[in-house]
């Protein structure tokens, strides 16, 4: 189902058009407008208190910034502000996979990391739920998640990201990635497959592996 932040009526696309012209009051608008949703994206991939989350922000935005010609429009902008913030979080989260299991960091999820969750994680990762039992699960969800984004490939990262951060279609994902439906509708496959591999022993994250692919043909 669309999102809703894909509407023809994006405000910011406005804003991006000053902006991509050299109105320096444009880009600090539209960085104040991307900031706070960028920011979600950050800690929902690398942890609510993670020490390079702002730092990662930070270089995100300047890509905002410096990919402004490159925004075609197929999105909204939103959409492409949150995608850039995604792919700068994989980069950090696999690099730190490369230098060790030692440099990883938020084992201890704080308390209060359900807040660094897009409300469109809702069953899935997230729970509005409090009890003890319930952020238990939810903290292992997100465990589960997080690591396997470092695992997977970057291109099937990314689509199963989007599918789950933002609850993007299969086809919203295929327009801003620019890949072929079919090929996107492979790399959730194989994210899926490498999720059921990984939590096979485990039942209580299965949920995440059993989105209901209601565009998949």
């Amino acid at each position: 189902m669309p999102s809703e932040d894909t509407s023809p009526a994006d405000a910011l696309r406005a804003i991006a058009a000053e902006a991509r012209s050299g109105d320096a009051f444009a880009v600090r608008r539209l960085l104040d407008a991307v900031a706070s949703p960028m920011l979600g994206v950050v800690r929902a991939v690398l942890g609510r208190d993670d020490r390079d989350a702002e730092d990662v922000l930070q270089d995100s935005l300047v890509g905002v910034v410096q990919g402004l010609d490159s925004f075609r429009g197929d999105s909204s902008f939103l959409h492409f502000a949150r995608s850039i913030a995604l792919r700068r979080s994989l980069d950090q989260r696999r690099k730190r996979a490369r230098r060790g299991p030692e440099l990883t960091l938020n084992a201890e999820p704080s308390p209060d990391d359900n807040d660094s969750c897009p409300r469109t994680l809702e069953g899935d990762i997230c729970s509005d739920d409090q009890s003890p039992a319930a952020n238990v699960l939810a903290t292992r969800r997100r465990d589960a998640f997080r690591t396997l984004l470092a695992e997977l490939r970057p291109e099937q990262a990314e689509a199963f990201a989007q599918r789950v951060l933002f609850g993007y279609s299969m086809q919203e994902i295929a327009t801003q990635t620019g890949a072929p439906l079919d090929t996107v509708k492979s790399r959730l496959r194989l994210a899926k497959a490498a999720l059921r591999a990984r939590i096979q022993d485990d039942p209580t994250l299965l949920e995440l592996s059993e989105m209901d692919d209601d565009d998949a043909s």
